[in-house]
């Protein structure tokens, strides 16, 4: 071995030793302000009147990834218009220490959950054997997401247990809007499997939903507290949501729709939707066998959508292009009224 190969190795071991002694200490000067953040950040929600308690919390996964642990973790927030908490056996948290502004959190396992929900006291427990959370800030905008897989869900006071084969929901939220023509919220759900408890819903179209899907954004700047002022000021200032695309398979019903939501005097939902409809005349026939509305109704109904529908080229069930709308708390089906929606009761502060 030459002198000049023997200092070129000699070189390259003094290189990746001094990389990694800085990886090193780069890993443990993340790890203490994850630790450094996650303690400013539970004195702050604590300052402000709410709650988070946990145990312990270690942090693990050098060099590549901070895990953090959170053992018997519970937070709860909303003050007295709607208050919440939430409690885990553990919070598993994964970060990069090159992505400081992202993470990942795995939900999997037993979640209890204590909230009032417009006026209304809801407290479930979920279970979930594979769920994971995403997190990231970027400026003024937060994103986040949520998977769950094989998932149950026990509401007290209702008898019976939700299922759900799979769920993704993504959501944003920014702070800085200018005005009612940029969204400053936007949620994405999609589910599938979604399987209710026998006699929740009467008059409906069976306990199974094969799958829902939504993208809808909020356009207009709305307060961080949904509450009778921050939503009337929204609405007042021209505030809608904006629904690009909804779809849903229950039953025999089979629809897709877009339109626009906003708010009336009384702050209740007023919408205008165009939808597309399969499997209308099914869905009549069950509703009237369950009672859940008028026979008569429903004649008059099956025959003027017949009158609308066209078989698709492509072959298929006969589809209706119908408006769906929703005013005075009644969902109808173009002149067609199906049902009574119960009123949204808002926080008064």
């Amino acid at each position: 071995m030459t002198n000049i190969t023997r200092r070129l190795m000699i070189v390259t071991l003094l290189v990746f030793l001094l990389a990694g002694l800085g990886l090193s200490g780069f890993w443990v000067f993340g790890a203490d302000r994850l630790r450094a953040n996650v303690a400013q950040w539970a004195e702050l929600w604590r300052s402000e009147g709410n709650l988070v308690t946990y145990k312990a919390f270690t942090v693990s996964g050098f060099p590549l990834y901070f895990r953090a642990r959170l053992d018997d973790f519970a937070i709860a927030g909303g003050g007295a218009s709607s208050p919440w908490r939430w409690q885990a056996p553990a919070i598993l948290l994964r970060a990069s220490p090159f992505a400081p502004t992202r993470a990942r959190a795995d939900f999997t396992g037993e979640h209890k959950v204590i909230a009032e929900l417009f006026g209304v006291p809801v407290a479930f427990t979920a279970a979930t054997k594979d769920g994971v959370a995403r997190a990231q800030r970027r400026g003024d905008s937060h994103m986040g997401g949520v998977e769950l897989h094989n998932s149950s869900l026990v509401v007290e006071g209702v008898s019976g247990i939700f299922t759900l084969k799979e769920a993704i929901l993504d959501a944003f939220h920014t702070r800085r809007v200018s005005d009612n023509t940029k969204p400053s919220a936007g949620l994405t759900v999609a589910l599938d499997e979604l399987i209710l408890p026998v006699g929740l819903l009467p008059g409906t179209l069976g306990t199974r939903i094969d799958s829902l899907n939504l993208d809808a954004e909020v356009m207009g700047a709305i307060g961080p507290e949904l509450n009778t002022a921050t939503v009337a000021g929204w609405r007042d200032a021209g505030g809608t949501i904006e629904v690009t695309a909804f779809s849903l398979r229950w039953g025999p019903l089979r629809i897709k729709a877009e339109g626009t939501m906003a708010l009336d005097g009384s702050l209740q939902p007023l919408a205008a939707f165009t939808a597309t409809m399969s499997g209308f005349a099914e869905t009549m026939d069950l509703l009237v066998a369950q009672g859940a509305i008028d026979e008569r109704d429903a004649s008059a109904a099956k025959m003027l959508l017949s009158l609308l529908a066209k078989t698709p080229l492509t072959g298929g069930p006969p589809e209706i292009a119908v408006p769906l709308t929703i005013q005075n708390q009644r969902l109808s089906v173009g002149p067609v009224p199906l049902f009574t929606l119960r009123p949204i009761v808002w926080p008064a502060t």
